[in-house]
């Protein structure tokens, strides 16, 4: 690239099924939510099952906010293999907290969020009402 070339960025909208295929490929996400009156962003272990995400919480401000009821988001983000484009998506809405049950649990025995599961885990639900993405492309022009 020239010194004269110009760096362009390009964002695109996420449709909602290619949100959902790229959440579901995911097992890692940032868990968006106030503390303290403050945003903060905490690392989750996720998976989606059947019109939910579910987010494995330990003790502190998640579990704190699921509990309560609060609104929160979780975001995902990964790169395209090509290396010159990235994506987001966010899940938006009311958290819940869920107890670990039997049946849960052989529900979530074939993800991947299965091997991460304690006994007395607790997870946060969060429905996929609200979700958004966007691809972000960039290059010389």
């Amino acid at each position: 690239m020239s010194a004269a070339a110009e760096l362009e960025v390009l964002q695109e909208p996420l449709g909602r099924t290619e949100c959902l295929a790229l959440l579901d490929q995911s097992s890692f996400g940032r868990l968006l939510l106030s503390v303290d009156c403050l945003p903060s962003a905490q690392p989750a272990f996720i998976t989606l099952l059947d019109d939910e995400v579910l987010a494995l919480l330990g003790p502190g401000p998640e579990r704190e906010a699921a509990e309560r009821g609060d609104v929160v988001a979780l975001q995902v983000d990964g790169t395209e293999p090509d290396g010159h484009a990235a994506w987001s998506v966010r899940v938006t809405g009311q958290a819940a907290a869920v107890p670990l049950t039997g049946v849960l649990r052989g529900r979530l025995a074939s993800t991947r969020l299965a091997r991460a599961l304690g006994d007395a885990s607790t997870l946060l639900r969060l429905p996929l009402d609200h979700v958004s993405g966007e691809r972000t492309r960039w290059g010389a022009h």
